[in-house]
């Protein structure tokens, strides 16, 4: 049963990351600048995006919000804003 759903996580998440590429490729931005990954769950999420971006040599990061409650809404996710205030000198984006 856990087996099925890491599978059905894991199909969920690459097609999340597929629909995000082609919005990315509609805005103009070629397919082979864009690099979509998932990984496993780890405690420090916005250090592992921050640890990607250094390894990878990036010069953006893109990360999404999301919150229920209006008030929520309004104010970026715990991880959106960790890598803004860990970002450097990386120009990040926070999509809604």
């Amino acid at each position: 049963m856990a087996t099925q759903w890491k599978v059905r996580q894991e199909t969920m998440c690459r097609e999340a990351l597929a629909r995000a590429r082609e919005v990315l490729s509609s805005a103009g931005i070629l397919r082979e600048r864009v690099r979509c990954e998932s990984r496993p769950l780890n405690a420090d999420v916005a250090g592992d995006i921050i640890d990607e971006a250094q390894d990878g040599k990036y010069g953006t990061i893109v990360v999404g919000r999301r919150g229920t409650a209006m008030a929520a809404s309004l104010l970026m996710g715990s991880v959106a804003s960790k890598v803004v205030d860990y970002a450097g000198d990386w120009a990040v984006s926070v999509a809604a």
